[in-house]
């Protein structure tokens, strides 16, 4: 809503309404490729054996949760990764995995299968939204400065 406000005064009603709707979907997006990039860069990788795998129900089908415990520390750690962290049809009790977790507990551990680095498409649509947006402010505080000389 700051946002809003702020691209509304400095650019205009259109300029800045727009500026407020590409600010926003640049976020959605930057989000989750700043936590891709994170947990593969700094995530740390440990050995680990799937210990129990459930099904939960959710809104649009079954669900999928495995309890993963680390094999390769002093002292055994499960955590719990879900299906869009990496938990799949083809894993069973007892399987052997990779579990990748952040360091500092801000992001979910996930299966290496499932940490890949920046997608591509993340970063092509982070960079074109960050462009609109800017050539929308740029736009709009020229149109603003025309109007008042």
């Amino acid at each position: 809503m700051l946002s809003l406000v702020v691209a509304w005064a400095m650019c205009g009603a259109g300029p800045g309404a727009c500026v407020a709707v590409f600010g926003f979907a640049f976020m959605l997006f930057v989000g989750p490729a700043m936590g891709d990039y994170l947990l593969n860069d700094r995530g740390v990788r440990h050995g680990a054996v799937i210990g129990d795998v459930s099904r939960y129900w959710k809104k649009h089908g079954d669900g999928r949760a495995c309890t993963v415990v680390t094999t390769d520390t002093g002292r055994p750690d499960a955590y719990e990764v879900d299906d869009p962290d990496g938990c799949d049809d083809d894993l069973r009790e007892g399987q052997n995995v990779t579990l990748v977790v952040d360091p500092e507990g801000w992001l979910k551990p996930r299966l290496s299968s499932h940490v890949n680095g920046v997608a591509p498409y993340l970063v092509w649509t982070s960079a074109g939204l960050l462009t609109a947006t800017e050539s929308l402010v740029l736009y709009g505080r020229l149109r603003r400065r025309g109007l008042r000389v």
